[in-house]
């Protein structure tokens, strides 16, 4: 929550009141010091509220998790390429090299997704 929140803040336009990022920051502290699980929940509701309320934090917190989730699937293409890699290698030992072509060309007529790569 503390990662997302320094997030939302550095998406903040320039224009943005000083006072709508000082409650931001006000709220970011107090949830550093709620350790205890009740404080916590207390802390995020009220942020839940603030972001919610407010139309300029609302839209930065929107661009801070698009940009948070373009970068989470990324990973995650990354990690299914790693598999297919790994996949791709079993089936070629297993099977020999016609095996392997046969697998490939399964695998793409499947998935239609141009950024699976096969190296």
């Amino acid at each position: 929550m503390s990662r997302f929140l320094a997030g939302t803040e550095r998406e903040l336009r320039s224009n943005v009141p000083q006072k709508t990022r000082l409650e931001l920051r006000k709220l970011r502290e107090r949830l550093a010091e709620g350790r205890a699980l009740r404080k916590r929940k207390g802390i995020e509701k009220e942020i839940e509220a603030f972001i919610q309320g407010t139309d300029v934090v609302r839209a930065a917190a929107k661009r801070q998790l698009s940009k948070e989730m373009r970068r989470l699937s990324d990973e995650v293409i990354q990690a299914c390429n790693q598999v297919i890699k790994v996949c791709d290698q079993t089936v070629a030992r297993a099977a020999g090299q016609a095996g392997r072509r046969k697998f490939r060309r399964e695998v793409r007529a499947r998935t239609r997704n141009p950024r699976l790569r096969f190296d």
